[in-house]
Parts: structure tokens; C-alpha cells; sequence
């Protein structure tokens, strides 16, 4: 149980972690006038979240669940 846990989590951080790069390389070529400002209470909030996902998400039995996780964190990551 706990080696699935781990695989999961790992699945989600690969995924986060690629669809990070990919969203950081898109927003480095796009034009400027797409990008907007974050504030801190809204980077704190998403670090939370990504925080939740990583945490909660690989326990539930489902790769599918994980991967989606990774993608909402890759979303997250790419500021």
C-alpha cells in the first residue's frame, strides 16, 4: 500500500513538474500583454494547494486521480 502511495506521488510530482515547464516556456515566448501579476495571498494560497494535492491525492487508489492532481499543480506551479 504504501509503495502504491509513493509511485502515485511521484506520478503526480513528474506530471506537475512537466506541465510546469511547459506553461513556463509557453509564457516565455508569449507576449508580454498575457501575463498578469500575482499577489502573495494568492501565492499563498496556491502554494497550500499544491501543498493538499500532494499530500491527499496519492492516497486515493487511482492513477487517474493522480495525474490530474499533477496537472492542476503544473497549472499552479506555472505562474
Amino acid at each position: 500500500m504504501l509503495c502504491n502511495v509513493k509511485l502515485r506521488r511521484t506520478l503526480l510530482v513528474c506530471t506537475a513538474v512537466s506541465f510546469a515547464t511547459i506553461d513556463l516556456v509557453h509564457k516565455s515566448f508569449a507576449p508580454a500583454e498575457f501575463h498578469h501579476a500575482r499577489t502573495q495571498f494568492v501565492a499563498l494560497i496556491m502554494a497550500a494547494l499544491i501543498t493538499a494535492l500532494v499530500v491527499v491525492v496519492p492516497r486515493v487508489p487511482s492513477n487517474a486521480a493522480a495525474i490530474g492532481a499533477g496537472i492542476a499543480c503544473g497549472g499552479a506551479l506555472g505562474i
